[in-house]
């Protein structure tokens, strides 16, 4: 028998005990690769398999009515699917999900975790046969992947089931390269057709495709060093592919109406790259240290629009040496240079937002195919020592050193999982990395508001690193809505809402405002705001749902379940349809036992106005300022908006004292600045309220109202000093704002009185912006007060000019004319007036004034009684009625006038005169004394009650009274009238 031949450990650095494992592993590397992952991957992921944080969230894609089943699947292919995919046409992997989700329930949150768990795994299994095609070691190939699947890089992706495209288009763009690399390596064109196959799949899924081409193109030319022609043939198809591609993604791109995008600014081709190329540091530091993940970027990063930026200079010659270097150490066939030209050809379809128009135009879901570059970089590194140090302990350290890393990088991901295990933990700890970031800390706030912890929710909601409210208040309304408070709740729908409002945005608005009128009693106004929420996504089944329940209660009970109907085609097991649905059953239930159909109690008019048409009436502003003293002190926006009512009022001192809280909430928002600045300015804290202009106008320089704030402030100062000067020369090349400025200046003096001055600075207004209708206007107003009647018909005709149409104009032009005694042209003015606005009382006074002095009585009455029915409390419309009617010898009529005149203001000069003309008339003495007698408590200087009372009591031959009122006369300095005198010297004759 032949003696066995004993076989040679070839690696003596292997002990014996070891070398049979060390064999099998070389002969199973799979194996070994597939058990290692499968054990470490689970253990560094456990922490977040039960977590909800970032898969059932409101936003979650799981909640999106199509994904509900694979029957919607032609849908997600579609143009309009796009709302959902932040504008981008990826619709492979959201039908692998409607697939999945006819089965899987939203709720089994174990299975979405380990569903992007597993592709994570596959993906990390990608890296390893990468690795394989460039070395045989197999400690490197699972140093390489185990970087790839322990990265804290990758929590951000598989923990979130919204960026499972971004997971699974990685998935096919690393089986193409690997089908690609394949072929190179053996050969065989099913390889090189499985790989095109995979590109064009990858192409539906994610953006990342486009890299693909770019990468091969750098394997083939320099380290396969294939040669640029059979190169350029070979990749045809990678570059062809995605020029036909290009249509589906540019063509399909959302309506701005369904969708917000980025704000552009000039050069915005390459905001993105400048931008993203001076975050190279920030980028590192995640790389290497795990460093501010996972931190919303698009808020930290700082935005570049300039090529002459020094962060971007500095950046862009490291990391333009750094690729030059890595693609010489291509071609001298290092392969983990390889790494570093994945790492940087990975983020060129992200790299300009003129392309990638989305608001987080910059993420780290962006940095998934450079984590590969990453990975294949420490592992190419790990082989290239290997092969240098000859001394076995220094290749033991060098493994120590990589081992060590990857260890920390894992722990470093269990800390990042055990934050995500909570949403509260989760954007604490993202508002922590940030604190000025918005979108960490609204979420902050919604978690505390689902905990019922109101305060603190309203802390973090109105805080000044919010500059937008919208968000914070769009959940405020909902919050308010559910307990009952409409009024609170339609305060914060004023903020939650405006006229920008485009796609999402709108729909979340539109879909408050119905539940807020549904349940205050609208439902008209509801169903109309529904209305538009399903134009902008006819896709969602939750507006069905509530507009089949207005529906319902409309009496509209076949169409209501119709649409019912509609929800369960989109989304079969629709929770809120199915609530809609028991509804309906319990509410038929009730009726057939008898019970009274259900009745809508409609909300006040001056509630909807507010809500509808944001019409702040008396009693609205009311309402509102005694809401903010009862309301949380943290909710600032209830508080800015009973300031705002107190302006309204001209409550000014108190509007300054409640201004304080909202502009220590609220001082990055420009509105609330304005708000703050106005009140402070009228309630005479002229500086603070200047330098809160001053921020409001930084804030946002192109608003008119910041400006209007600030002119309002310095206007108040009423001294033009050096400080107002230099804001005037700031103002003058902006003729807008300087007409504006020298208007609201103008608008102060006459308040003051004065007149004559604010007549200059109006005309200033007018010479700076001749358009300025309203400064032109307040300028012929000054005009007529100073007498100037002819110049101020010059200028309201100007000012008709640029708006024929206005009525205010119209009626102070016809006073001009009046005073010109042009009256004619008077009369057809103020007609024109009246004609425009027919609802303004002043309108038909000033007709009426100017139709008696036309002598036609009874048209001038008529339109005495239009004003006094339009505003009862209108005082010369009532004196100058009650003349009308003292003329026709009606004195019962004139007396209620002038009684009506007295009452509203008992300081109206004449009225008391007249009134006692009357009761003298009717032999009412006593009557007509007392009447005298309080018109000369008002006015003791007017000759004309003195020569009545003396009159009367001589006539009654009560000469003693009558000596007392001529007395009364001569100390006030009054010449009483010859008749009076003749009537005393008779009185003194009769005694002689």
């Amino acid at each position: 028998m032949s003696k066995k031949k004993k076989v040679k450990n070839p690696h003596p650095s292997v002990p014996r005990n070891q070398w049979s494992m060390w064999k099998t592993a070389q002969k199973y590397p799979w194996l070994w690769a597939i058990l290692w992952l499968g054990i470490v991957l689970p253990a560094v992921y456990y922490p977040t398999f039960n977590a909800p944080t970032l898969i059932l969230h409101e936003e979650s894609a799981l909640r999106f009515p199509l994904l509900s089943h694979a029957g919607n699947i032609p849908y997600i292919f579609t143009r309009d699917f796009l709302l959902y995919t932040a504008g981008q046409y990826r619709p492979l992997s959201y039908a692998l999900l409607a697939i999945v989700r006819s089965v899987v329930p939203v709720e089994n949150v174990l299975f979405w975790h380990l569903w992007l768990m597993s592709f994570h795994f596959i993906n990390a299994l990608l890296v390893f046969a990468i690795v394989r095609y460039f070395t045989p070691r197999l400690f490197t190939g699972l140093l390489a992947a185990s970087v790839f699947a322990l990265h804290p890089l990758g929590t951000v992706m598989v923990n979130d089931i919204n960026q499972f495209h971004i997971i699974l288009g990685l998935t096919l763009c690393l089986s193409s390269i690997n089908a690609y690399i394949q072929f190179t390596k053996r050969g065989g064109w099913i390889y090189y057709a499985l790989s095109i196959a995979l590109f064009f799949l990858a192409l539906f899924t994610a953006r990342y495709a486009f890299a693909v081409g770019m990468i091969l193109l750098a394997y083939d030319l320099f380290y396969e060093r294939t040669g640029l022609k059979r190169a350029a043939v070979r990749l045809i198809p990678f570059g062809l592919l995605p020029l036909a591609f290009a249509p589906l993604l540019f063509m399909t791109t959302p309506h701005p109406l369904h969708f917000k995008y980025v704000q552009m600014h000039a050069g915005s081709l390459w905001h993105g790259f400048y931008s993203i190329t001076g975050a190279s540091g920030f980028f590192a530091g995640a790389f290497l240290l795990g460093a501010k993940i996972p931190v919303i970027l698009h808020e930290t990063v700082v935005q570049i629009y300039n090529w002459s930026n020094m962060r971007f200079l500095l950046w862009i010659m490291f990391d333009g040496l750094l690729f030059a270097l890595a693609i010489w150490a291509l071609i001298r066939k290092r392969w983990a240079a390889f790494g570093v030209v994945i790492l940087f050809l990975g983020m060129v379809p992200y790299a300009s937002v003129a392309y990638n128009q989305v608001v987080d135009y910059v993420s780290w879901v962006y940095l998934y195919l450079p984590l590969v570059g990453f990975a294949l970089i420490v592992g190419g590194l790990s082989d290239l020592l290997s092969g240098w140090l000859q001394r076995r302990f220094l290749r033991i350290a060098v493994q120590v050193i990589f081992i060590g890393s990857v260890l920390f990088w894992g722990v470093k991901t269990i800390q990042l999982n055990q934050y995500a295990r909570t949403p509260q933990t989760y954007w604490n700890h993202v508002w922590e990395l940030n604190p000025n970031g918005q979108i960490a800390l609204i979420n902050v706030g919604k978690n505390y508001l689902e905990n019922n912890q109101l305060p603190h929710a309203l802390h973090h909601f109105f805080a000044p690193m919010i500059k937008d409210l919208k968000e914070p208040c769009l959940t405020m309304a909902r919050y308010y809505c559910e307990k009952g408070d409409f009024l609170a709740s339609a305060i914060h729908m004023r903020f939650g809402s405006g006229e920008k409002s485009t796609g999402v945005v709108l729909e979340t608005q539109c879909v408050t405002a119905a539940d807020l009128l549904a349940a205050a009693g609208a439902p008209d106004h509801a169903e109309e705001n529904l209305g538009k929420a399903l134009m902008v996504n006819p896709y969602n089944t939750a507006a069905m749902a509530r507009l089949a329940e207005v529906w319902f209660l409309k009496g509209f009970v076949s169409e209501a379940r119709r649409m019912l109907d509609r929800v369960r085609v989109f989304s079969p097991n629709d929770k809120y349809a199915e609530a809609i649905e028991k509804k309906f059953q319990d509410y038929e239930q009730r009726l057939l036992k008898g019970e009274k159909a259900q009745t809508v109690d409609p909300p006040s008019p001056d509630w909807l106005n507010y809500v509808l048409k944001q019409q702040r009436s008396a009693e609205m502003r009311r309402r509102i300022i005694d809401l903010s003293y009862r309301s949380d002190p943290n909710d600032a926006v209830i508080q800015l908006e009973a300031v705002i009512s107190l302006i309204e009022n001209g409550q000014y001192e108190e509007a300054a004292q409640k201004s304080g809280n909202v502009f220590k909430c609220l001082n990055g928002y420009a509105f609330a600045c304005c708000a703050v600045c106005e009140a402070l300015a009228r309630g005479g804290d002229v500086e603070r309220a200047i330098q809160i202009g001053h921020r409001a106008v930084t804030l946002d320089s192109q608003s008119e109202l910041a400006w209007k704030c600030l002119a309002i402030a310095y206007a108040q100062k009423g001294v033009i000093d050096e400080q107002t000067q230099s804001f005037i020369k700031m103002i003058e090349k902006n003729p807008p704002l300087a007409s504006m400025f020298f208007y609201n200046l103008g608008l102060q003096n006459i308040n003051k009185g004065q007149h004559k001055e604010a007549a200059d600075l109006l005309d200033r207004a007018v010479k700076a912006e001749p358009a300025n209708i309203e400064a032109q206007r307040a300028l012929g107003q000054c005009l007529l007060e100073l007498n100037q009647s002819k110049q101020a018909i010059a200028v309201l005709k100007e000012s008709l000019k640029i708006k024929a149409d206005d009525p205010n104009t119209h009626m102070r032009l016809g006073r001009a004319l009046m005073a010109q005694n042009q009256v004619e042209e008077g009369i057809r003015a103020l007609r024109t007036a009246v004609q425009l606005d027919p609802k303004n009382p002043l309108n038909h006074y000033y007709l009426g004034l100017a139709l008696d002095a036309r002598k036609n009585y009874e048209e001038s009455m008529k339109e005495y009684r239009r004003a006094v029915q339009l505003n009862p409390n209108f005082s010369n419309a009532h004196f100058k009625l009650g003349n009308c009617y003292f003329r026709k010898k009606q004195y019962s009529q004139a007396g209620a006038e002038y009684q009506r005149t007295v009452e509203i203001n008992t300081k109206f000069q004449n009225a008391h005169l007249n009134l006692g003309a009357i009761y003298q008339l009717q032999g009412l003495n006593d009557d007509a004394v007392r009447e005298y007698e309080e018109e000369l408590k008002n006015f003791p200087q007017f000759a004309e009650p003195y020569n009545r009372i003396i009159l009367i009591y001589c006539k009654q031959e009560e000469f003693e009274k009558a000596k007392d009122a001529a007395s009364r006369a001569a100390e006030q300095g009054v010449a009483i009238s010859p008749e009076a005198i003749s009537a005393l010297q008779t009185e003194d004759q009769s005694h002689e």
